[in-house]
């Protein structure tokens, strides 16, 4: 984002933040009432994504081409008729957690979504037609409620797609609850990257797959170098999340969270806002730190 504006989902609408002398000002909302499921701007095309999640009619999915005045509904993904859940109930959109997009040449664009219940959609259109990954869905794991579960739900649910900035058909993907998986050639085939994670709230914590990753991040200045926060801790990969190591209580990291951010000129340097435990999700002495 352009370093004047901030733009900011939150559960009563899309709102845009402008930089003056004298600090942040408001200067408008979209969407105004709904709540943002996720927001993403396509730098290279100057298009701005925001998916709606609307207790009545569902799931929807805008585009604008001129940073926020004027919005275009297009196609919300579909899952397929025969597209199954673990329990062979058809699947059907509950609701768009992420958005990315790649650009490989000017004026086009691959368009990423993550989804629940467990599904990667992609548009090559700008939204026209979107498809379902089906390399993903048909991985023998995903149709085990042992392996993808949901995380306060029922359902598992994409929530973070992170591309290598080196090379955009080598991504990873977070599910809550799976964890993670790395695919080297666009989505063609994909492989579990949990070792070294921990599922406390499992019988076997260190079963293969069955993890809960909250956010995943890659570093820009070393990409081999990803950084997790985990429902069980906090987790960074130096080989490119072949392997996982626990950092939780390192330079006072909280083994429980919903934040992370990082230094993308540093690769050892991270930000953490805790909150007590898994069940009594406040901060700490009910003061909110980093």
């Amino acid at each position: 984002m352009k370093k004047n504006k901030l733009i900011i989902g939150t559960a009563k609408g899309l709102v845009q933040f402008n930089r003056a002398v004298d600090g942040w000002k408001a200067e408008k909302v979209s969407f105004k009432g709904m709540t943002i499921s996720a927001f993403h701007c396509d730098y290279k095309n100057n298009l701005w994504w925001v998916a709606i999640s609307h207790k009545h009619w569902g799931q929807k999915l805008f585009l604008s081409k001129n940073e926020g005045v004027d919005w275009t509904q297009v196609a919300s993904p579909v899952y397929p008729k025969n597209a199954k859940l673990s329990n062979n109930e058809p699947a059907v959109l509950k609701k768009i957690w992420t958005i990315q997009s790649v650009s490989t040449e000017p004026g086009t664009s691959r368009i990423w979504l993550g989804t629940q219940p467990g599904g990667l959609f992609y548009s090559d259109d700008f939204g026209k037609t979107f498809h379902l990954v089906d390399s993903l869905w048909n991985l023998p794991s995903r149709s085990k409620s042992d392996q993808w579960f949901g995380a306060g739900g029922n359902q598992p649910f994409i929530h973070t797609i992170a591309i290598d900035p080196r090379d955009s058909a080598h991504f990873y993907i977070a599910v809550s609850s799976a964890g993670v998986f790395e695919t080297r050639d666009n989505g063609l085939t994909w492989q579990a990257k949990n070792e070294g994670l921990i599922a406390a709230y499992l019988p076997n914590p260190n079963v293969k797959i069955g993890h809960d990753p909250h956010r995943l991040i890659i570093c820009e200045a070393d990409p081999n170098v990803i950084w997790q926060q985990n429902h069980c801790g906090i987790f960074r990969s130096t080989n490119g999340g072949a392997l996982w190591e626990d950092i939780t209580g390192a330079n006072g990291f909280p083994s429980y969270g919903f934040a992370l951010a990082i230094d993308h000129e540093d690769r050892d340097r991270a930000w953490v806002i805790p909150v007590q435990d898994d069940v009594e999700r406040v901060p700490p002495n009910l003061a909110l730190s980093v």
